[in-house]
């Protein structure tokens, strides 16, 4: 028994293309009642994307089976419940009344993205992380530092879905007390506010934006690196994403040569994942 909707009753899966370059990761899990994905653009190394790459999805998956558990008595599911420390079990018993997958979903999705930061808080290396969880009727996208979600509507309108968090953002000059919104880098060093690892610099921190959408204007969704969003031109990116969700024919080796062709500049670290919603 599944605790949430299933995507698609005829149980299709949506396709997905990805490809990662450098410091970058991307990764992705495909269940029978929701989807997420991530990107995560290291910097100073990649021990922390690989780091969120292997463990993100695996771990809100576990969340939800543990979840399935009190609320189903599925006791297929009880031994992953009784790994989890006694904080994490008071937080899915508060949910296990809760009837709304996506109030569910994105509490799952924060309880892990908190436990990946604690995880690497003294790291000194660090990664911004993007990304989305995709529920039968909703759309639940999470952001920290200046990595982008996109999305292209059935009506073909290109629309970003996060913020980049920089000085450009007011809500992140209030929080630095900073009045310059021409600031290039925090603490004399990153090229963002927020971001997970990164230990030497204090004034990065690593809590998302989260936030809850309906999915029925969207037709592709597409997380994307500064190397990528800086690198091609936006007409040229939709046409790209157009051409994914239009053509069947579409394979892993056609998009990233699609993307490859289109990145006129920019570093290494270029990184894309690209999901069809059905």
């Amino acid at each position: 028994m599944n605790i949430w909707p299933r995507i698609n009753i005829s149980n299709k899966k949506a396709k997905i293309f990805s490809s990662y370059e450098g410091e970058d990761r991307v990764a992705y899990l495909q269940t029978p009642t929701f989807d997420i994905c991530m990107l995560a653009d290291g910097h100073g190394g990649d021990n922390v994307a690989i780091y969120l790459k292997n463990n993100i999805c695996n771990y809100m998956y576990s969340l939800y089976k543990s979840l399935d558990y009190l609320v189903t008595n599925n006791f297929k599911y009880k031994s992953i419940y009784d790994s989890f420390e006694d904080k994490i079990k008071r937080h899915l018993n508060n949910l296990k009344n809760e009837n709304r997958p996506e109030i569910c979903a994105k509490s799952l999705l924060k309880l892990t993205i908190d436990k990946m930061s604690n995880d690497l808080k003294t790291n000194i290396q660090g990664s911004t992380l993007c990304g989305f969880v995709r529920l039968r009727d909703h759309l639940i996208t999470f952001n920290i530092g200046d990595s982008r979600c996109y999305a292209l509507t059935i009506d073909n309108n290109l629309t970003k879905l996060t913020h980049d968090h920089n000085f450009k953002l007011l809500k992140e000059r209030k929080r630095l007390n900073c009045t310059n919104e021409n600031r290039k880098r925090l603490d004399g060093v990153l090229a963002m506010t927020r971001s997970i690892g990164d230990s030497d610099i204090p004034n990065a921190i690593a809590k998302p934006d989260i936030r809850i959408r309906k999915i029925n204007n969207f037709k592709t969704l597409a997380i994307v690196s500064d190397g990528t969003y800086e690198s091609i031109n936006e007409h040229v990116f939709k046409h790209i994403l157009l051409q994914v969700s239009d053509n069947n024919s579409m394979n892993q080796k056609i998009v990233n040569n699609s993307f490859s062709s289109a990145c006129v500049n920019g570093n290494d670290d270029r990184s894309h994942l690209v999901y069809c919603v059905y």
